[in-house]
């Protein structure tokens, strides 16, 4: 990635930046998918340059990265933002500095407490028909290891805009991984890398 263009949200006491933040989430992914390569596949990454495990949050800074200028000059991010524009700032298009560090940022699949516990009961079922146990000492086991219905991962709330309605508001779940150099791979049309095990590599971005 040869260029950026980082979009900050401004702190507002009237509007939640949060709120903003995810507007401005759809809206990108929205812009993506709509100058797409191919299917799912976006040229333009999305970073998040003050992206926290602690606290957790994503931030409030969403930078777009591309290969080339045109690309970003093409995707007019701030036409897509005219209607918030008073809540964000907008910088220009510039080259990525020389000194950063790749990293990639792939979505994370959080399974919710409902889901847990329909996949560790039908677990159980199964163990109780192979072991003879009751059904209940076999949940008792396996509630031991019973996983969290949350994780400790930063999340935008984000709203799919495939087929031909958009879906309810979900929590996109955001993890960030480092390497020791840059790789190439393909991105989502949210910008993320693709998290494949067919792809030899997952696509890096600059960290600065």
């Amino acid at each position: 990635m040869n260029y950026y263009q980082t979009i900050t949200i401004l702190p507002e006491a009237t509007v939640s930046p949060v709120f903003i933040r995810q507007k401005v989430w759809q809206r990108i992914h929205i812009a993506l998918a709509d100058n797409k390569i191919a299917e799912n596949s976006s040229a333009i990454a999305v970073a998040f340059p003050d992206y926290s495990s602690l606290e957790p949050s994503p931030g409030f800074r969403l930078r777009l990265l591309a290969i080339k200028y045109d690309e970003l000059i093409k995707l007019n991010i701030a036409g897509r933002l005219t209607g918030i524009s008073g809540y964000i700032a907008i910088s220009p298009v510039l080259p990525v500095p020389e000194q950063n560090i790749p990293v990639s940022y792939i979505r994370e699949h959080v399974k919710g407490r409902l889901r847990i516990y329909k996949d560790m009961r039908s677990k159980a079922e199964r163990r109780a028909v192979h072991t003879g146990q009751s059904l209940a000492t076999c949940l008792a086991e396996l509630e031991k290891s019973m996983p969290c219905a949350r994780a400790s991962l930063p999340f935008i709330r984000t709203e799919s805009n495939s087929g031909q309605k958009s879906h309810c508001p979900f929590p996109l779940f955001i993890r960030r991984l480092f390497f020791s150099s840059p790789q190439q791979g393909e991105f989502t049309c949210y910008g993320l890398s693709h998290k494949r095990a067919v792809l030899s590599a997952v696509a890096t971005v600059p960290h600065f």
